[in-house]
């Protein structure tokens, strides 16, 4: 239940916002949003053009080639030290496209990443090019890392910092959409990060070298506050565009239509009634209500039991559907709870693997384990270590043990309780109970019935 101190903070507090929509003139929320983004940005060159070296032409040619097939099928089957007859296809891919995991490479050296939108561009056709071949670059530069070689730390060395980097760069880029992108690239880092320690490539003697190198090229999880601001603007400029001079005709109409249904089947006569007797000036308020509202659920840290005071919020913009201030809203408001708990899931797991490492790091430079995780030595590196600490899937810290002398630290995950560390891999999601394991690192395909 949303807190009532959350809504009367509304009253007194100012927040960032997007131009308010009036229909009394034309709103560049393109331009906005860009401007918005852009002096967030470290200044320097722009990634932009040799990401668009991945990127298919106008004809649709060149670019990163699909992955598919057996390519896709090894991709997805590998996930530790791997031998080129193991998995043929997906070796040869890598060798064959070598060339482009270099202008990748080169690419995520650069500290910044901007490519504005154009006045009525949807953000997701603008960015579907980069994303798709940001994430699969970088999926297969962390496979060729695990493929079997006598550097092998080195190379994941190298992947790690290349693909964060990426993630990097998918955050500047601002939209929820790219975000998600970015957090799978953290994600595959830390898991990867957890394995290679599991199967000794990473030493003890390393993880303060990998603690310090995780740190410097990964801040965490984006902020809140610039996703809903951004998300914000996007949908009063499907409400602006839709309703041209601030009034449903049949352009708006069909242009809903193909938003929902990709323009393939006609509107429902029912929605189509509501939609025509819809006021655009009291769903800009609505949106603005609903958006002033997620600003303030989403303040302070990051936090499981959030997500369901955001999914709340959106049940109530729902609940206007039939109403003529509530209608268009509804097709135009996300639901931005799944995201918010992905946000929360990624960074415990990025806590739990910083941890992970000074945890190791400890224990190299003093042959025992810290009695407890405020008595790992500063020494060793970890930065912020008061609220590394704390796992933000329960608000408290991360459960840490010693048993049969050896560490065990997992997160409670999504119920706050504590299961002993009976590991899930989805942190114990949708009422499943049990928790998520760091260390030791669980047997795979392990999951709680």
């Amino acid at each position: 239940m949303i807190p009532i101190l959350t809504i009367i903070s509304l009253a007194i507090g100012q927040v960032e916002r997007p131009p308010k929509l009036d229909f009394k003139e034309t709103i560049d929320y393109a331009d906005w949003v860009n401007e918005y983004q852009s002096k967030r940005l470290k200044p320097g060159e722009n990634a932009l053009p040799r990401y668009a070296e991945l990127c298919k032409d106008a004809q649709g040619k060149g670019g990163f080639p699909e992955v598919e097939g057996k390519v896709k099928e090894q991709l997805d089957a590998y996930y530790t030290i791997w031998t080129e007859s193991e998995f043929p296809d997906l070796s040869k891919f890598i060798k064959d496209n070598a060339s482009f995991l270099e202008v990748f490479t080169k690419a995520t050296e650069l500290e910044r990443f901007h490519d504005p939108i154009a006045p009525g561009q949807q953000p997701v056709e603008k960015l579907m090019p980069y994303m798709w071949s940001i994430r699969y670059a970088g999926r297969m530069m962390l496979a060729r890392a695990w493929i079997k070689q006598p550097k092998q730390i080195e190379a994941l060395e190298t992947a790690h910092r290349t693909i964060l980097r990426a993630r990097r760069h998918m955050q500047q880029v601002g939209f929820l959409i790219t975000d998600l992108v970015g957090m799978a690239q953290g994600s595959s880092v830390y898991s990867s990060t957890r394995e290679a320690l599991h199967r000794g490539i990473v030493k003890e003697s390393d993880c303060e070298r990998w603690l310090r190198l995780l740190q410097q090229q990964d801040s965490g999880a984006s902020s809140w506050k610039d996703t809903i601001c951004v998300e914000w603007a996007s949908a009063l400029a499907t409400i602006q565009e839709a309703c041209p001079e601030g009034k449903v005709n049949a352009a708006g109409l069909e242009w809903a239509n193909k938003m929902m249904t990709g323009g393939e089947k006609p509107l429902d006569k029912k929605l189509l009634a509501v939609l025509s007797r819809a006021s655009p000036v009291g769903n800009a308020a609505t949106v603005d209500s609903h958006f002033e509202l997620l600003t303030t659920l989403v303040d302070g840290p990051l936090r499981w039991a959030k997500s369901a005071d955001i999914k709340e919020a959106l049940e109530t913009v729902r609940s206007k559907a039939l109403e003529p201030s509530g209608s268009l809203a509804v097709l135009f408001v996300p639901d931005l709870s799944r995201a918010y708990q992905l946000t929360v899931r990624t960074e415990s797991e990025r806590r739990g693997t910083l941890l992970t490492l000074a945890l190791h790091a400890h224990h190299a430079k003093h042959n025992k384990w810290p009695e407890n995780l405020a008595r790992i030595d500063p020494e060793v590196g970890l930065k912020n270590a008061k609220a590394v600490r704390v796992d933000p899937m329960t608000g408290e810290r991360f459960i840490y043990k010693i048993k049969d002398g050896k560490p065990l630290l997992y997160s409670a995950g999504a119920d706050g309780d504590d299961d002993g560390g009976t590991h899930h891999p989805k942190f114990g999601e949708n009422g499943a109970g049990g928790d998520y394991v760091f260390w030791p690192r669980p047997p795979r395909n392990v999951t709680k019935k």
